[in-house]
């Protein structure tokens, strides 16, 4: 049964009070109600069945008799959720708002959930008598939303960033050096000799060798470098806080990783790539398409020099 303050009826009348709360009783939907100071005076049974299962804060369902709005104030200096909420629980009580809305993450541990927390009021004739807050579960809808994008943003054969992404990740790495003033290099990684294994092996094979030489990347990268598939057999790495001549420790650890995997493999042809350089510096004024295309270049360079047998080259920008 629904825990209430038998003094707060005269939000309605006693028998009207009695059957809403009822109603509301028999709802999945965490629901309170409170009067028109911001006092909780009822709650459904939902809503007190998941109290001590949520991090506090907005997410907080306390007991009938609290004061809800002091408790958010009490939230607010450390939780901008607790702050919103609030500001806008007053607006309603006041008559200054129809109704308001927010989503906001529930976590406890692994348990990750979503709720979306409504605030309407309730009015006896033109004046507001008080409100009743719902907290509705959506983590289904918020999962499947995740999962959306995450496939927008992965490319589905490799499972790393797809070639937006991986340009949304250079945006991201030059507004963070131009913050912190560092610089990062990317690396612009093309297979050689593809088109031989696809013809003589079929496009199958060609494609393990692609997810191959992902997976062997991915082992000799750091957590904080990021790696993207631009298309094809391309590949770019973002080595984060990383300038050029940093970089060489890298693409030495990635060349030993490939190295080792061809002595190893009983596969009749060698991974093999190609790769160009490129460092973006404070004060350069490079936007991500520029500088992938200098990394490009800079591979196309190796490629061909490879083909003279010269041996590869890179260059700063």
């Amino acid at each position: 049964m629904l825990n209430k303050e038998r003094s707060k009826h005269d939000i309605l009348g006693k028998a009207q009070f009695d059957t809403v709360l009822a109603v509301l009783d028999s709802l999945p939907e965490h629901i309170g109600v409170l009067d028109g100071s911001g006092v909780l005076v009822a709650a459904n049974r939902s809503w007190l069945g998941h109290r001590g299962k949520n991090g506090g804060g907005a997410a907080e369902r306390p007991e009938p008799g609290t004061h809800y709005l002091r408790m958010l104030k009490k939230h607010s200096a450390e939780n901008a959720g607790s702050a919103r909420l609030r500001k806008n629980i007053s607006a309603v009580l006041n008559g200054k708002k129809d109704r308001f809305m927010m989503e906001y993450p529930s976590h406890a541990g692994r348990d990750r959930k979503w709720f979306l927390l409504s605030v309407t009021p309730m009015k006896s004739e033109a004046n507001v008598t008080g409100a009743v807050i719902s907290h509705t579960d959506i983590t289904r809808r918020k999962l499947a939303e995740l999962e959306t994008r995450r496939f927008s943003l992965t490319d589905t054969m490799t499972g790393i960033l797809n070639r937006k992404a991986g340009l949304e990740a250079v945006q991201k790495q030059i507004k963070y050096c131009g913050r912190h003033g560092c610089s990062f290099t990317i690396c612009y990684i093309d297979l050689d000799n593809l088109k031989r294994i696809n013809d003589s092996f079929g496009h199958k094979e060609g494609d393990r060798v692609i997810i191959t030489l992902v997976n062997l990347l991915r082992g000799a990268l750091r957590e904080s470098d990021v790696m993207c598939r631009l298309g094809g057999d391309e590949i770019l790495l973002i080595l984060q806080e990383t300038t050029l001549e940093g970089s060489k420790a890298v693409l030495k650890r990635i060349q030993e990783t490939v190295d080792l995997r061809n002595e190893k493999s009983s596969k009749p042809y060698r991974i093999e790539f190609s790769y160009g350089l490129a460092e973006y510096s404070l004060g350069g004024g490079l936007t991500p398409d520029e500088l992938v295309d200098i990394a490009d270049k800079n591979m196309y360079k190796m490629k061909s020099a490879k083909k003279t047998s010269k041996g590869g080259n890179y260059r700063r920008r």
